[in-house]
């Protein structure tokens, strides 16, 4: 079940799929994209990437099922050429976190995978 929960302010709360937010924790590379940049960080409270250049992250609370997620923030680095932020793309779409056997999935409101992550081993 997933439930959108509106809210007030700069975060946005959205529902994630039955999974402990442990369940989520760690080291992900996104498939299909095999750049070392297209990796991301779980962590207890925060997402972090890399596009090559520049770094990013987006912190998350929990609250039962729902997380609430904090605006992107990065650094801002010069780069030629600009490398392309793949995971950047995805989580900037973020609307449900999702397990799929070893993956973790990020989904967008829509209900399409826009990312689809595999442990780094």
């Amino acid at each position: 079940m997933k439930r959108f929960i509106p809210s007030f302010g700069a975060a946005l709360l959205y529902a994630v799929s039955p999974a402990s937010a442990a369940d989520f924790e760690g080291e992900w590379q996104m498939a299909d994209v095999p750049a070392a940049s297209a990796r991301l960080s779980i962590g207890p409270g925060s997402l972090s990437w890399s596009d090559g250049c520049n770094s990013f992250s987006k912190g998350y609370m929990r609250s039962g099922e729902a997380f609430t997620f904090m605006p992107t923030m990065g650094t801002q680095m010069i780069c030629e050429p600009k490398p392309r932020d793949y995971v950047g793309e995805a989580v900037e779409k973020i609307h449900l976190l999702r397990r799929d056997g070893e993956d973790i999935l990020i989904v967008d409101a829509g209900e399409s995978v826009v990312g689809r992550f595999k442990p780094v081993k």
